[in-house]
């Protein structure tokens, strides 16, 4: 049996048309598979393309704030009940004012020259911090009365000038059926150490007369 062999040939023309068709369908082929996906993008380090930014299953870029000089480990930002806080160069760094305030706070205590009370029932968190914008001490009394506002370290739950006393934020004095009013533009912080929880009180400070009532409202915001 003869062998027959067909030979078929094409113009240059048609080669060029024949190599742009294909080179077509190689460009189309990722753009029709990440259509339904959108479009694939790496966002790299510029000195060392390894180090790629990544993406969670739910679609949150996953970011972090970390000291700038150390690369392979950095020393990163730790987000805890809305507060981020940081170790960098071993000290301290807290976001404070840069991150918008978890709570208002707010109440009025009663005291008088024996008895404390708490700004809240339940301590607060070590990595959080109460910023006290505002206090106002109305004495009731016939007699003055010295008022200080206290951080103590307690655990859980605050009673009236119990735990560990860490400082005294602020003092004031109340005359006899005087109102005294302090704005802090500059908030008085009371920040946590990251390991205590702690509380905020109003106490009489030093010797006073007895029979004095005075009543604390203080303002503030946690953060």
């Amino acid at each position: 049996m003869d062998e027959r062999r067909i030979k078929v040939e094409f113009s240059s023309r048609q080669m060029v048309i024949i190599v742009a068709l294909i080179a077509l369908a190689a460009i189309m082929l990722p753009i029709s598979v990440q259509a339904a996906t959108g479009s694939s993008v790496n966002i790299t380090d510029p000195n060392k393309s390894t180090y790629k930014a990544k993406v969670s299953g739910v679609g949150a870029l996953l970011t972090g704030i970390c000291s700038w000089n150390n690369i392979s480990t950095p020393t990163c930002a730790t987000v805890t009940n809305h507060s981020l806080n940081t170790v960098v160069n071993g000290g301290f760094v807290n976001a404070g004012t840069d991150i918008p305030p978890l709570f208002p706070l707010s109440k009025v205590l009663t005291i008088n020259d024996t008895t404390s009370d708490f700004l809240r029932a339940a301590a607060f968190d070590p990595n959080e911090e109460v910023e006290i914008s505002g206090i106002t001490v109305s004495n009731y009394s016939a007699v003055p009365l010295k008022v200080t506002i206290q951080m103590r370290h307690q655990a859980t739950t605050c009673t009236a000038g119990g735990g560990t006393l860490v400082q005294d934020l602020e003092e004031v004095y109340a005359a006899a059926n005087q109102t005294v009013h302090l704005s802090f533009p500059q908030p008085i912080v009371a920040a946590g150490d990251g390991v205590n929880e702690f509380c905020v009180d109003a106490a009489p400070s030093g010797s006073n007369a007895p029979s004095s009532d005075v009543r604390v409202t203080i303002v503030g915001y946690e953060f």
